[in-house]
């Protein structure tokens, strides 16, 4: 009885274990598709967003889309533990602030950043 009621205990575990290493946020964002959980840092229209050090989604935007888009730069993990920052462009039904948790998509500049439900 007793080693019955262990082994539930640890399949249970297990179960638990393995669920959270799925990596699906909010059942709908991947990390093998690209996405990450970030903070935004700073955002506004254009080019009044500095560049950072890595990845800028503005290079790939023609100067007539980067003159009516806002951007925000966005600070993610990897799987190391040092903090990447990404420009990415804003949605424009999108409301946003500083230091508000969002999910971007490091594979493509096209997946805009998305208001995550986290606080």
């Amino acid at each position: 009885m007793i080693a019955e009621t262990e082994c539930r205990i640890a399949a249970l575990c297990a179960l638990a274990w393995l669920c959270g290493c799925a990596m699906v946020y909010e059942g709908k964002y991947d990390w093998d598709q690209g996405w990450r959980v970030g903070r935004v840092i700073r955002f506004g229209p254009g080019m009044t967003v500095a560049q950072p050090a890595g990845d800028d989604c503005r290079q790939q935007a023609s100067p007539a889309d980067m003159a009516r888009t806002s951007y925000a730069e966005v600070a993610y993990q990897t799987e190391g533990r040092w903090l990447r920052h990404r420009v990415v462009p804003i949605p424009q039904d999108m409301a946003i602030k500083e230091g508000q948790t969002v999910y971007i998509n490091i594979g493509t500049c096209g997946s805009l950043v998305q208001a995550s439900g986290r606080s």
